[in-house]
């Protein structure tokens, strides 16, 4: 009551509120089972506060859990678990029977699922720390476990099982991660926005008079008598508000972005009937972070990607986009950087870029019967472009204006086949753009990349940069704080933050596809990622200039990293990993890479053949879009999942009239993201000072726990100067260029040896091949043939590094004072050597006179611990004498007389 009076401003002020992020306080779960009930005990990492949830296991078919919302302590807890295996135990008749039983140890609820007959419990039962944003730790599951909730003795029946087999092959301990406090399925610059509270969340958490409002319906944020911002660090520590003047604070957990979360259906349950302390988000994807060392600074480089749980799927079988705008192989890929030495993400430097691929936005198939090359076919004639028009509005409602729209498939060919979804896009944006506004018109960037990749007078990754240039230039980046490198500008205004001193923020996206999404879109991604990481590092004063070489430890590390990123990505879609990898289209593939590329060929050819259809049930089961019913027919019965995904009722455009393609919410807040300025919270509650559920500090360094060195995550994760900077080179910078003699061709050859992109030309399942493009380019008329330079011969001086290539130094031979200087001191060494004089005779037959070196120290006396005192003469030492033996001059009585006089008047 004191605090509430003391924070209530004046009629005229806005109030003031404080919001933290919550951290889940159940950090580990075990699992306790009667034959009437599941005991699922959740406890934090320290152990010391626990909550129970109660699963009834007496219903066959229906899930029925109760959790009662108390927190408990050590002793309560070890009273509770004591009372419930004696009660179970007298009820089961005698002190030896079977009472509470600890059936295994988790570290999360994943969530329920059914199939036929009753409901399964899934946990998590290992995990692995992988990378941190700031002071939040990021998790891979490495293992989950399939609990059967029913108390039945019963054989499960032949269809429970293979939907269990069907479900269990999705394997969660590959490429799953979740964490207890950071949303991983919202970018950083919507985990660092604000959140939007409503007056009902700020009535309910602190009374029903602490917001007055006369408006009814939703208000705008002009119309709030109060202000919310974020709560700093400091505020959060026991015994920070004993003065009662710090602002209310409450603990927020943002709504996450359903499009990224993998296991809605499976929390979809139990949703309502636990609280969210239990509940954890799992995104699929992929995750990696890197340490770049910059002279004693640490800058953690962040890349992730999330893959969309809608309209997902394998590689044939999901192509184009449903009624609802969703696009099969949708990914956002986020690049994130801070620096390590400040964690909070309120003080802290954090930058991010965000880029997003996904298939060509209409409805086109490929015959799977026809493969390994089936045609691509439109499947639904669109001409208001209806689905276009919902894609691209969703894009412009989660990401904002511009929105590049970097198209990639080929334009020309002899046999239509790419060109056909090349026609079919570029007709949709141009019809889009007729009716939305110029400034927020969509861009529209064709590029021919696998024609291109062919030609020898052009550079697939020069034309690829000036797109990443132009592109960033408009779209921006996100900083958390003003660059540290003042001279850092976007041409654009609406890059700039919303107020001066809060940094700068990314309006737009980069929408990059292909036909398949996965080579030469990785490639294009990664162009865009080097122009983002230059103008990241040079925003926070890494870098002079905001340009990265290529030869350096720095782009070393973020090109392994978009490879594997690529890797993981085409095994989730494809089923192989990048058949055209980085290096192809930069024309530095060795000549081995061909030998792997057409094994990766035959892997996706096996992989679309034999096993997709599998794998799409699989699908289709973990991701609820199919449910098992009793009278309905099983999964795999049926001919395709066509109905499964498109639902006729969405394909009306839902509103009245189809030129207007666009949301008014949407269109309200351009160029900046709607639902960033709409930012809602999932749960709001008020958190004291010290409480844990807002501690993000104990979840990272956790003080409660020894540790060392060697098994800290920050001891072991990828370094730029420990697992990149080669041996030979002393400056440790991850930006310095690095000289590599790249290997040549043999001599005589005609030409540099084929890419794995033109070896592999006519392979029928390698990503942009097509029979019209095998024959060779002819050039335009009129024109003479590219002649290719003529190759330097090969010797020994163009394999070999030089010692000023590796050291810096050149080697010459040695002038001749310095070898008469050699000589004389090497004739001196041999005359002083030790052993007997020669005989008189023998120094008569030569003109040398031996030289005789005296030996200071004695050698028989001295030793590495102690060496004996040298010798004085007396001289030395009666000089010595007399000057310690010098008595001090007299000091007459006068001058004794006033220093005490002095002395008397500072006492």
């Amino acid at each position: 009551m004191e605090e509430r009076k003391a924070s209530k401003p004046p009629e005229n002020e806005k109030k003031s509120i404080k919001v933290a992020t919550l951290v889940s306080p159940i950090q580990k779960v075990g699992i306790y089972e009667t034959k009437a009930r599941f005991f699922v005990i959740g406890s934090n990492t320290e152990q010391d506060r626990f909550r129970v949830l109660k699963v009834d296991r007496t219903e066959p078919r229906e899930l029925h859990i109760v959790d009662d919302a108390l927190e408990y302590s050590a002793s309560e807890i070890r009273d509770i678990m004591r009372s419930l295996d004696e009660g179970n135990r007298l009820r089961a008749g005698g002190a030896h029977a079977q009472g509470l039983v600890r059936r295994l140890s988790a570290f999360g609820i994943v969530g329920f699922v059914r199939f036929t007959e009753g409901y399964y419990i899934i946990v998590v039962t290992q995990r692995r720390r992988l990378a941190v944003i700031g002071p939040h730790v990021i998790y891979k599951i490495e293992d989950t476990k399939m609990i059967y909730i029913p108390n039945q003795s019963k054989r499960l029946s032949p269809e429970e099982q293979r939907y269990v087999k069907l479900f269990q092959s999705v394997a969660m301990g590959s490429n799953f991660y979740f964490s207890y406090s950071y949303d991983l399925t919202h970018t950083l610059q919507y985990n660092a926005a604000t959140p939007r509270l409503s007056p009902e969340d700020i009535n309910a958490v602190f009374g029903a008079d602490f917001v007055h409002t006369s408006t009814k319906g939703p208000l705008e944020e002009t119309d709030f008598d109060y202000e919310v911002s974020a709560a700093p660090p400091s505020s959060l520590v026991a015994g920070a508000d004993r003065t009662g003047a710090r602002p209310p604070t409450v603990g927020v957990r943002a709504e996450p972005q359903r499009r990224f979360v993998w296991n809605n259906h499976l929390l979809e349950p139990a949703e309502h009937q636990m609280g969210w302390e239990w509940r954890i988000y799992i995104t699929h994807g992929y995750i990696k972070q890197a340490t770049l060392y910059l002279h004693g600074r640490h800058l953690f480089l962040t890349l992730m990607a999330r893959r969309s749980s809608r309209y997902a799927g394998t590689r044939f079988l999901k192509r184009g986009a449903s009624f609802k705008g969703d696009v099969a192989n949708e990914v956002e890929t986020e690049q994130i950087v801070h620096d390590a030495c400040v964690s909070s993400l309120q003080h802290g430097m954090f930058s991010s870029h965000v880029q997003i691929r996904g298939s060509v936005p209409c409805h086109w198939y490929q015959d799977t019967s026809r493969i390994p090359k089936p045609p691509i076919q439109m499947e639904l004639s669109d001409p208001c472009h209806i689905t276009a028009g919902k894609h691209m509005n969703d894009l412009l409602a989660r990401y904002g204006a511009p929105v590049f729209v970097v198209n990639l498939v080929k334009k020309r060919e002899k046999r239509s086949h790419e060109s056909l979804l090349h026609g079919a896009f570029s007709r949709s944006v141009a019809y889009l753009n007729q009716f939305i506004p110029p400034a927020f018109r969509l861009r529209y960037i064709s590029f021919d990349m696998a024609r291109a990749n062919k030609l020898e007078r052009e550079s697939v990754m020069e034309r690829l940069t000036e797109i990443a240039n132009a592109s960033l230039k408009e779209t921006g980046i996100f900083l958390s704080q003003p660059p540290l490198n003042t001279s850092y500008r976007h041409t654009s205004p609406v890059a700039q933050g919303d107020a001066p001193g809060v940094g700068l923020q990314q309006h737009g996206i980069v929408r990059v596809n292909c036909v398949d999404c996965l080579d030469r879109t990785n490639t294009a991604q990664f162009t865009i990622g080097k122009a983002a990481l230059a103008a990241q590092l040079f925003a926070l004063g890494a870098i002079p200039s905001p340009r990265l070489e290529f030869d350096t430890d720095c782009m070393s590390i973020l090109e392994d990293m978009f490879e594997d990123h690529g890797d993981l990505l085409a095994l989730q879609y494809g089923g192989s990993q990048l058949v055209h990898r980085i290096r192809t289209y930069r024309k530095t593939a060795n000549w081995g890479s061909q030998g792997n590329d057409i094994v990766q060929t035959m892997q996706r050819y096996y992989s679309n053949t034999v096993t997709d259809a599998d794998k799409q049930n699989a699908i289709n089961l973990f991701l609820g879009c199919f449910v098992p019913r009793p009278g309905r027919p099983a999964l795999w019965e049926l001919p395709n999942d066509y109905q499964l995904h498109h639902d006729p009722a969405d394909r009306r455009p839902g509103r009245c009239r189809p030129t207007q393609w666009w949301d008014d919410r949407v269109m309200r807040h351009l160029p900046a993201a709607a639902i960033e300025r709409d930012k809602r919270c999932s749960s709001v509650v008020r958190v004291a000072a010290g409480d844990g559920r807002t501690d993000l500090y104990r979840e990272q360094y956790r003080p409660h726990e020894l540790t060392s060195f060697p098994e800290s995550f920050d001891f072991n994760v990828i370094h730029s100067v420990k697992d990149y900077m080669p041996s030979m080179f002393v400056d440790e910078s991850p930006f310095a260029v690095r000289t590599r003699r790249q290997p040549l061709a043999p001599e005589g050859a005609a030409k540099t040896p084929p890419s794995s992109a033109q070896a592999n030309g006519d392979s029928s399942l390698s990503e942009g091949s097509d029979s019209s493009e095998d024959s060779p380019v002819v050039a335009a008329a009129g024109a003479a043939p590219a002649v290719p330079p003529p190759r330097p011969p090969l010797t020994l001086a163009t394999l070999l590094s030089t010692a000023r290539d590796q050291y810096g130094i050149e080697q010459r031979p040695p002038q001749k004072q310095d070898l008469s200087v050699y000589r004389r001191h090497a004739g001196l060494g041999r005359l002083g050597c030790r052993g007997p004089l020669p005989r008189p005779e023998a120094l008569r037959a030569t003109s040398q006179r031996p030289v005789r070196f005296l030996q200071l120290s004695q050698l028989k006396m001295d030793s590495s611990r102690e060496v004996a005192a040298p010798m004085t003469s007396r001289a030395a030492r009666e000089v010595y004498q007399r000057a310690v033996s010098c008595q001090p001059p007299a000091v007459p009585e006068q001058c004794l007389t006033e220093y005490r006089r002095y002395v008397g008047c500072a006492v």
